[in-house]
């Protein structure tokens, strides 16, 4: 009975094992997702029309500068409300990034997540509001478009 019970449970456990894989599947992980791809998403999380009237409502004419992460990488060229989005990478954590510029338009993307090869979600957060946001995304004619929008705070 014992012996079952141990079966059971390692069969449990690489099933769960095997979920979390594919649920925390990220840009680095995933061999079929690329620089090209994550460039692509993001893009078009910027070229939104919803986020750059906010954007601009909220900080005028500031530029846009993204913090090099694990998804922004420092040769990456993006453009924000028909500029370049400069990449600047910065030592602080999200506290303090936010303490030291309170006013300056400082965005993160921690996360860009595939689900399978027409949905995907792209995570922000913008520094001097300590706001997130959470873009659901589709592929639509091998282009990426903004299904979904949600706002929160930190």
């Amino acid at each position: 009975m014992s012996q079952l019970l141990m079966h059971i449970r390692i069969a449990v456990l690489v099933c769960l094992g095997l979920l979390g894989l594919r649920c925390t599947n990220r840009v680095d992980d995933n061999q079929k997702f690329n620089v090209n791809d994550t460039t692509q998403l993001v893009q078009a999380v910027l070229n939104d029309d919803l986020l750059k009237a906010e954007i601009i409502r909220d900080f005028g004419e500031e530029p846009l500068k993204l913090v090099a992460g694990p998804v922004i990488k420092p040769d990456m060229q993006l453009t924000f409300a028909n500029k370049f989005a400069q990449v600047v990478s910065l030592r602080e954590d999200a506290r303090q990034i936010h303490e030291r510029y309170p006013k300056k338009l400082y965005v993160s993307v921690p996360s860009v997540k595939l689900f399978g090869e027409d949905s995907a979600t792209v995570r922000l957060l913008f520094h001097a509001g300590n706001a997130t946001a959470r873009f659901s995304m589709k592929n639509s004619n091998r282009k990426w478009i903004v299904v979904n929008r949600e706002y929160g705070k930190l």
